[in-house]
């Protein structure tokens, strides 16, 4: 083994990432593009950064333009005033940190590693060097790569609950060993929440539809009262994955997919039922062959619902650290970014932005770098008294909807039970 390389210090230099300068040149270079691993922020922008914690702006509205007045050609039109009612939304940014330390005994593992990577290299009569640099400087691009890529699921996860939950909720199953209690408010209506509950999903995935219900005409009068005066826009809909293939099982939407394939049935069947059954024959053959292929579901969806412009269905999970008292190691469970069971109407465009607080230092001891457009840092020091390394990486932002009230949410679904494979979170979470 390369006796120049015996301390973590040594490897930064050997790396070539021993000063400032060169450390940001690292993190560019081969960190920067674990910022948009399992990244999803679809609707919502960046703000601009600021310095305070606290936010405040107005919620963006619609204006309406009235017609010209009729008078005769001697008389002068009323001014007019814009009397828009402005409302307010505030609220307090978090700040979200990840902290890694790497010791002596973390150290003395990978140099064992690297000592049987150097006597490989002997034995083929080469040096040793390349080998280990090459293994070290792999364990770190490893190592430190889960700093920009846990904020990326961070951000996936916040605007996922902003659109599927109207809130993000800290607890101990999303935020262990960090804040819980803590509820950040889409502000959207409570009425904008409607409880559908076409099926119902039992412990063991087992899914029991509700006959007695008919979402299609749900959800026609829905959208008719949502698109009723004009100023909503083109509706977009967005659904966790399962959910939404799922949702399109329902014996109401079987036999209007049978309907869609099968023309004419009304004349040739001797009678309505006779039409329903044939009907439902038809879909339910379709879904058989076709039920899992995403594309075609959602032709079928937007051929049902012509008002719907868009559908986007979602597959993001993001992994949770938490501890296991018993074994005292790390465990990582998924939790799905978008919830189950739900299906979000919102205007085509952006809804919502990016609240973000820029990150200040009172000193620059430390290695450091950007994150995401310099609105996080990470930091690197040495202890060397304790012989540990320290990385550490904060990012203080928020999702906030700006178009509250243009938010929409069919509960399509219930769960029995938690599904032990797919983890369920619930449908609260309005004001």
């Amino acid at each position: 083994m390369d006796r120049s390389i015996n301390s973590y210090i040594d490897v930064m230099k050997a790396l070539g990432i021993g000063t400032q300068k060169k450390f940001e040149c690292w993190y560019e270079k081969y960190l920067q593009g674990r910022e948009n691993m399992n990244f999803n922020m679809d609707g919502f922008t960046w703000d601009d950064a600021q310095i305070g914690f606290d936010y405040e702006f107005a919620e963006v509205t619609d204006t309406v333009t009235a017609m010209a007045t009729y008078l005769d050609i001697y008389s002068q039109a009323v001014a007019r005033g814009r009397e828009i009612p402005m409302r307010t939304i505030a609220g307090y940014i978090p700040r979200q940190k990840r902290y890694e330390t790497k010791d002596e005994n973390d150290y003395r593992t990978e140099a064992v590693q690297a000592q049987k990577l150097a006597g490989v290299a002997e034995l083929r009569g080469e040096s040793p060097y390349r080998d280990i640099k090459d293994y070290f400087s792999k364990n770190l691009l490893e190592f430190a790569g889960d700093f920009p890529a846990s904020h990326a699921q961070s951000i996936t996860y916040q605007v996922g609950q902003m659109k599927s939950n109207f809130s993000l909720d800290l607890t101990d199953v999303n935020n262990p060993n960090g804040i819980v209690g803590v509820s950040f408010k889409a502000k959207a209506p409570a009425e904008n929440t409607i409880m559908g509950e076409y099926y119902t999903v039992d412990a063991d995935g087992n899914v029991t539809y509700d006959t007695t219900k008919r979402p299609i005409q749900d959800y026609n009068k829905f959208l008719n009262k949502l698109l009723f005066d004009g100023t909503y826009g083109a509706v977009e809909v967005e659904a966790d994955e399962w959910s939404f293939l799922t949702f399109m099982g329902h014996p109401d939407i079987v036999r209007a997919i049978g309907y869609l394939e099968i023309k004419g049935l009304f004349i040739s069947a001797k009678d309505n039922d006779e039409a329903d059954a044939r009907a439902s024959e038809a879909g339910a053959h379709i879904l058989a062959v076709d039920g899992n292929d995403t594309a075609i579901m959602i032709g079928f969806f937007k051929r049902i619902f012509k008002k719907i412009s868009e559908v986007k269905l979602h597959n993001e999970m993001v992994a949770v650290a938490t501890l296991n008292e018993t074994t005292k190691k790390f465990e990582y469970p998924l939790l799905r970014a978008f919830n189950e069971h739900v299906m979000l109407f919102r205007p085509t465009g952006n809804i919502g932005t990016m609240k973000n607080v820029t990150p200040m230092r009172p000193d620059s001891s430390y290695l450091y770098s950007w994150m995401f457009e310099k609105r996080g840092i990470m930091d690197y020091w040495y202890d060397p008294k304790t012989k540990t390394q320290h990385w550490e990486s904060e990012l203080t932002v928020l999702a906030v909807p700006n178009r509250p009230k243009k938010l929409h949410r069919i509960v399509i679904g219930k769960a029995a039970k938690t599904v032990a494979t797919r983890p369920v979170q619930g449908g609260g979470g309005t004001e």
